[in-house]
């Protein structure tokens, strides 16, 4: 089953603490060893996610946070 995962700022900054850079994530470097990897810089978040899954520009953020909260509300958002 294929799984689509959205990180960004996925990778340190070059100023980042050594103790950071040393953090062993082995979960996270299985992953990552199988993934296919897609950078796309320049990119919000929102508008990625909006767009991988057929939404307009701009993103009706307050429309799928209000939908994640599982509680309807009258009016349009």
């Amino acid at each position: 089953m294929p799984l689509d995962l959205l990180v960004p700022d996925l990778l340190l900054p070059s100023d980042a603490p050594t103790g950071m850079r040393t953090l062993p994530l082995p979960g996270l470097e299985r992953w990552l060893a199988r993934a296919d990897v897609e950078l796309t810089p320049g990119s919000e978040s929102a508008a990625w996610l909006a767009a991988a899954h057929g939404l307009a520009a701009p993103a009706p953020l307050a429309a799928v946070a209000l939908a994640g909260e599982g509680e309807p509300r009258a009016g349009t958002w």
